[in-house]
């Protein structure tokens, strides 16, 4: 009778264990995933302040200004693991502004692009300058002026 309760305390304690695990590697997957879906919320917001002021710089250029300059410092991002704020990559593909985010795996050595498209209204008349052209990055700042 020893040796049952033995056997069963025994299993108990390993099924007990397996369960366990099964939730640590549950719960890191959702911490990668919620870490993930801020980086992507983050990109959006970046990218909507943005459109906001492309679409603000068309007014300008319809109220039938001599010379309109608009400046905006695009700010940088959050990122959970890593110090400070953080640059992403800003690029205009037609009317969509395409961020991106490199976010590396220490432990593999891999990387993966944590992307977001936001629309906007070009704004015709103006030309949108994010640093390099139409390529630019979180952090720098992008000019409008009218073309």
């Amino acid at each position: 009778m020893k040796g049952q309760i033995s056997l069963d305390f025994l299993l108990a304690v390993a099924i007990a264990l397996f369960v366990l695990a099964g939730l640590v590697l549950l719960g890191a997957d959702v911490a990668e995933m919620q870490a993930k879906e801020g980086i992507r919320q983050q990109l959006r917001v970046v990218g909507t302040g943005l459109a906001t002021i492309v679409s603000y710089s068309a007014v300008l250029n319809d109220a039938g200004t001599e010379e309109a300059i608009v400046t905006y410092d695009i700010p940088k991002i959050l990122v959970l693991g890593e110090e400070g704020k953080q640059p992403c990559t800003i690029a205009i593909n037609g009317n969509n502004l395409e961020l991106g985010y490199e976010l590396f795996d220490l432990e593999t050595g891999s990387s993966e692009t944590i992307s977001a498209s936001v629309p906007f209204a070009d704004p015709h008349g103006m030309n949108i300058d994010l640093g390099q052209g139409s390529t630019g990055a979180c952090g720098g700042t992008v000019t409008i002026t009218k073309s």
